[in-house]
């Protein structure tokens, strides 16, 4: 499942979010991916293992995608959701 979700963020945006980078338009890809993988139901240990990172980082990042007010990040997630359902 987390592959289908990161090859959705890749095929929209053209960025692959398991990159080491700190470019906002990354962090904030991310935040998504760690958000849309935590509604379905993976814990945080899971999803870090996913993209190379620590939990706290999802944590982290969890927390900052709560702040992001991007149209575009949010038409992107209700893509996502509705590609997997």
């Amino acid at each position: 499942m987390e592959l289908r979700v990161r090859e959705i963020i890749r095929r929209e945006t053209g960025l692959d979010i398991t990159e080491k980078c700190r470019r906002e338009e990354y962090v904030e890809l991310r935040a998504l991916y760690y958000t849309v993988l935590k509604e379905m139901g993976y814990s945080y240990c899971r999803i870090a293992r996913t993209v190379g990172k620590q939990h706290g980082t999802v944590i982290h990042g969890l927390n900052h995608y709560k702040n992001i007010n991007s149209s575009k990040i949010n038409k992107l997630e209700q893509l996502i959701i509705k590609e997997l359902l």
